[in-house]
């Protein structure tokens, strides 16, 4: 059988996209005579120079995808359903009746309702405090968001740090959460340059990636999720400095761009870029977690006898093709994706959180599929 990721986010030479694929929502009206709306699924996705969304009804039997058009009407650019600035990164409620977009031109997050169509409709901030026109301010520059399995709370990383939203069950709207203690203006405080962030699957944890000025002390913050009112609290790494912490921080090596949790919420994976002060690999770290406390063990690539590549110049991690975008793990969890510049690198996600990699058995580049991108 086929796998099918839930989230992905993709890169091109010339443009940044990101893809959420959403079950259509329960209840509302309705399904019009087709299918029952649990069978329906719909992919959106952010297209950063048009500043827009991107929407499509997915055949769940091929696969194929139809675009669904805005029709022209208010909130609508052409065919495409209009978001903020430069918008990086979507993602739906476990519901699928809601839809949000971090647009990290604008600072603000474009919130949405989802049809039984797939149709967006977007949800207004109202004016006033917290909003910026009809989006609803982060305060900083949001490159990533993520939403709990339980659909309440929307996290958003802000490059200051991660700004917290409650979601309103009946609108959709959100509502700014203050920090408490450990702040970093209004967001939550995690490392320098916090840029992607990634909620488990069991709701008790949230884990961010903080570019660290893109040298090699790149990290990963860890938290804990207060599920009464959304408040995060730092995991602070404790095994003091070697192969897994970073201060208080777990250590990624060397500029890590995207994070993902596995469905069994057993694994952290992070993508990280080369850069060019430092003369790094790209690369993928992998980390287990403790399901207890939620602490994160590094898994060194080196020495594992799997025939997996380690990374040349940073032999702990995981090798990977061109710079990393983004990386998703299959609903099973058994696969681990990484799309990059020069296309998607495939894995076998083994049980001590290391990482195989897979031929792709087509057009490839050191094992690495190639795409049209």
């Amino acid at each position: 059988m086929r796998e099918r990721l839930t989230s992905f986010h993709v890169v091109s030479r010339f443009t940044l996209l990101a893809l959420t694929v959403l079950a259509g929502a329960c209840g509302g009206g309705g399904s019009g005579g087709g299918a029952p709306l649990s069978a329906l699924q719909f992919a959106y996705v952010t297209n950063i120079s048009s500043n827009d969304v991107s929407a499509f009804a997915v055949n769940t039997t091929t696969g194929a995808l139809t675009q669904i058009d805005c029709s022209a009407g208010p909130g609508c650019n052409g065919a495409n359903f209009v978001a903020g600035t430069s918008p990086r990164s979507v993602l739906g409620t476990p519901s699928g009746r809601y839809l949000y977009v971090a647009n990290q031109g604008s600072g603000d997050v474009s919130a949405y309702t989802v049809a039984s169509t797939g149709a967006l409709a977007q949800i207004d901030c109202g004016g006033g405090a917290g909003c910026n026109g009809a989006n609803f301010a982060t305060g900083g520059t949001p490159t990533s968001l993520t939403v709990n399995p339980g659909g309440e709370y929307v996290y958003v990383a802000n490059r200051s740090g991660i700004a917290a939203f409650a979601i309103n069950a009946s609108t959709g709207a959100l509502l700014r959460l203050g920090c408490g203690t450990g702040c970093s203006g209004l967001d939550f405080a995690a490392g320098i340059d916090t840029f992607a962030v990634a909620a488990d699957p069991s709701g008790r944890f949230v884990y961010a990636v903080n570019l660290a000025a893109g040298d090699l002390g790149g990290n990963v913050s860890a938290f804990s999720l207060n599920p009464v009112n959304g408040a995060l609290s730092k995991i602070a790494c404790p095994f003091g400095a070697g192969l897994t912490c970073s201060g208080t921080e777990y250590r990624s090596d060397p500029a890590p761009f995207a994070i993902a949790v596995d469905p069994s919420g057993s694994f952290v994976h992070v993508a990280t870029q080369s850069t060019i002060t430092t003369g790094t690999a790209p690369s993928v770290a992998a980390f287990t977690i403790n399901t207890a406390d939620g602490v994160l063990s590094r898994t060194s690539c080196t020495g594992l006898g799997y025939g997996t590549a380690c990374s040349a110049l940073i032999p702990d991690n995981f090798a990977v093709g061109g710079n990393p975008a983004a990386v998703g793990v299959a609903p099973s969890g058994k696969f681990v994706y990484v799309a990059s510049t020069t296309g998607v690198s495939a894995y076998n996600l083994l049980p001590d959180a290391s990482l195989d990699r897979i031929d792709c058995g087509g057009p490839c580049t050191a094992c690495e599929c190639t795409s049209d991108a």
